[in-house]
C-alpha cells in the first residue's frame, strides 16, 4: 500500500519529541543565531541582548545614556556625540557646555579639541581652579581692589590715582606711595605726576626736610652821609640861630650863652628822636 504523503507531502510537519531526536536548530530571535556547542541563541556581530530581542549596539547605548550616545567601535562600549561627555554620575550624555558651566560657573565653556573645559574670553581660572572669574576680578584677588587687568589681559596694574607700592604687591594712593618714598611731608603732584615735597620743605636725598631759613637782609646806613632828617634838623638850628634877638652892642650876655646852650641841647633830643622813629619804621618795630 502507497503511503498517502509519498506523492503529495513534500513537508513533513515534526512535533517536538520529533526535531529534538533529528536534532533540529531551535528558533532564535531576530538578529541571532543558535551555537550548537554551547545549545543557545547568540546576538549577531554588532548587537547586544536586550531581554529576549538583539538590538544594535547603538541602540544599547541610547537606551542607557540617552539619544546623545553611540557605540565606541575602538572600545566596544559605550561613548557620547561630538561635543558631548557624560555627566558627573556617568548615567548620560550632556552638552560639554552644560558640563562645563555645571562644574566651574557660567563663564566657562567646552573646548571639543582638548575635551576638556576652559574659561571664556575675559576670564581666568581662580587660585584654586574651581571656578573662572574676570582678569579684574583675578588681579584684585592678588593685588587688592584698587588693581585692574591691563587691555592684553596678561598683566595686574593699578587704577588711575594709584601706584604700586615699593613691594609691588598692592596697589596704594599717589599720596601714600610718595611717603613711602619720601616721607609724610611729601605729596603727589597730579599735574607733573612725580612726587613733591610740601612748602617749607625741600628735597635731600630721598625725603623731605625743613628748607633753611635765611638771615634777613638789613639795609646798609651810611652814617658818614646826612639823612634828609638830619639835614632838616640842622637847618631848622640853622635858622634858630639866625632868628636869636641879638643886643645894640656885640657882646653876647651869659643868660644868652645859656639860652642858646638849651636850645641847642632841645634840638639835638629832636635830632636823636627822628633818627629812632627812622630807625623803627624801617625795621617795622613798635
Amino acid at each position: 500500500m502507497e503511503h498517502p504523503y509519498q506523492q503529495h507531502a513534500p513537508l513533513i510537519i515534526l512535533n517536538v519529541v520529533d526535531m529534538v531526536l533529528i536534532n533540529l536548530p531551535p528558533s532564535c530571535p531576530l538578529m541571532s543565531t543558535y551555537n550548537s556547542l554551547s545549545g543557545q541563541c547568540e546576538c549577531m556581530s554588532g548587537y547586544v541582548a536586550s531581554g529576549n530581542t538583539c538590538i544594535s549596539k547603538n541602540q544599547a547605548c541610547i537606551n542607557k545614556y540617552g539619544v546623545m550616545a553611540q557605540e565606541d567601535y575602538l572600545s566596544g562600549g559605550c561613548k557620547c556625540v561630538y561635543g558631548y561627555v557624560f555627566n558627573d554620575s556617568s548615567t548620560s550624555c550632556i552638552s560639554g557646555s552644560q558640563y562645563c558651566s555645571n562644574k566651574y560657573g557660567y563663564n566657562s565653556e567646552y573646548d571639543s579639541l582638548s575635551k576638556s573645559c576652559k574659561c571664556r574670553y575675559g576670564y581666568v581660572w581662580n587660585t584654586t581652579s574651581t571656578e573662572c572669574i574676570s582678569e579684574d576680578e583675578a588681579c584684585q584677588n592678588e593685588f587688592g581692589y584698587n588693581s585692574k587687568a591691563t587691555i592684553s589681559g596678561d598683566k595686574c596694574e593699578c587704577k588711575y590715582g594709584y601706584a604700586w607700592n615699593e613691594a609691588k604687591t598692592k596697589c596704594i594712593s599717589n599720596n601714600e606711595a610718595c611717603h613711602e618714598q619720601f616721607g609724610v611731608m611729601s605729596q603727589y603732584d597730579s599735574l607733573s605726576g612725580d612726587c613733591e615735597c610740601l612748602s617749607g620743605w625741600i628735597f635731600e636725598g630721598s625725603e623731605c626736610v625743613p628748607e633753611p631759613v635765611k638771615a634777613p637782609v638789613l639795609p646798609i646806613i651810611n652814617q658818614n652821609k646826612p639823612t634828609p632828617i638830619q639835614i632838616e634838623v640842622k637847618e631848622k638850628i640853622k635858622d634858630e640861630k639866625i632868628s636869636t634877638p641879638g643886643s645894640s652892642s656885640s657882646q653876647v650876655t651869659k643868660n644868652d650863652v645859656k639860652t642858646q646852650g638849651a636850645d641847642e641841647r632841645n634840638w639835638q633830643q629832636i635830632f636823636v628822636d627822628s633818627i629812632r622813629n627812622l630807625i623803627r619804621r624801617i625795621f617795622k618795630l613798635k
